[in-house]
């Protein structure tokens, strides 16, 4: 099997364990504990979550040139790994600096 399709299997697995997971916990704990309203309250508490989630979907969703190779024949994923771990770096510090953290 290759890692694509591992990668999409993963993928897939994990969403539909969250979708049990919310209708279990919306079961015993009502539209409170569902993870909407823990993200929800999250963002409320610490206005870097919402930002957070905004780079996460443009990395998911953004137009990419599937084609687009380097030199060596592979693209330079670690360098997206990088920026975003800068990005979530500055965006702690700055939230620990303005107190959102220890709310």
């Amino acid at each position: 099997m290759s890692p694509r399709n591992v990668t999409a299997m993963l993928v897939i697995s994990l969403i539909l364990l969250l979708v049990l997971f919310d209708f279990v916990i919306y079961a015993r704990g009502g539209s409170e504990a569902t993870i909407s309203r823990v993200i929800l309250r999250w963002a409320i508490g610490w206005p870097f979550v919402p930002f957070m989630a905004g780079l996460l979907c443009g990395h998911l969703f953004w137009s990419q040139d599937l084609t687009q190779r380097s030199q060596t024949g592979r693209e330079p994923v670690w360098l997206w790994y990088v920026f975003f771990a800068v990005a979530a770096l500055c965006l702690v510090v700055l939230a620990a600096t303005l107190g959102w953290l220890t709310k």
